[in-house]
């Protein structure tokens, strides 16, 4: 089963304790509306079925005709072994998304690819490649990592994606604290600002 939110209006909708995996184009497509609270979920496997559709992401996060996306958290969860990215968040308006005590295992995509404002991850994990983050100068709008790990650590003795534990290009502001990189066989960082 995959989940598809949409709306202007601020909204109090909850997910909790579901799981949304082998799905063939999202897991989750969130593509307007305000207010969206996720725990315990689990947005695994997509595109790793018979049927299957680009951009194939546990979770996309893609404002569409003129919606916003803000204020959402999403409390132990997982984006494990995708076929696309565990989270996108690319195109449309959003921000203000915070990921607590989650996991992202990218296998075959990055294990999350985000370049908008006010993103803020706390003691998550990623296993797999972490891509951009966003362009800013002011704190409040960087992408923010508190006691997060790193790591590129195998899934089900398959390598995880990407050739360093965090790759971002351009990008002049950027929060790491009490975080752990740990490298096995790849490199830890690349940063082109």
């Amino acid at each position: 089963i995959s989940v598809s939110v949409s709306g202007k209006e601020e909204m109090n909708i909850k997910l909790l304790n579901s799981s949304f995996e082998y799905n063939g184009r999202q897991g989750f497509s969130w593509i307007g509306g305000k207010g969206v609270y996720v725990e315990n979920c689990k947005f695994n496997h997509t595109g790793k079925s018979k049927l299957s559709s680009s951009p194939s992401a546990g979770i996309d996060i893609e404002a569409e005709d003129g919606n916003e996306v803000k204020n959402g958290q999403f409390l132990n969860c997982e984006f494990i072994n995708n076929a696309g990215c565990g989270l996108l968040a690319e195109t449309g308006p959003s921000k203000n998304i915070t990921f607590t005590n989650c996991t992202f295992w990218g296998t075959t995509n990055w294990s999350a690819w985000v370049n908008k404002p006010k993103y803020t991850f706390n003691t998550c994990n990623f296993y797999g490649s972490f891509v951009h983050g966003y362009v800013t100068t002011k704190f409040e709008d960087a992408t923010k990592f508190y006691g997060c790990n790193f790591e590129d650590k195998k899934y089900n003795e398959q390598e995880v994606y990407g050739s360093m534990l965090f790759e971002s290009d351009g990008r002049k502001m950027m929060i790491f604290e009490n975080c752990v990189f740990t490298a096995n066989r790849k490199k830890i960082m690349w940063f082109n600002g």
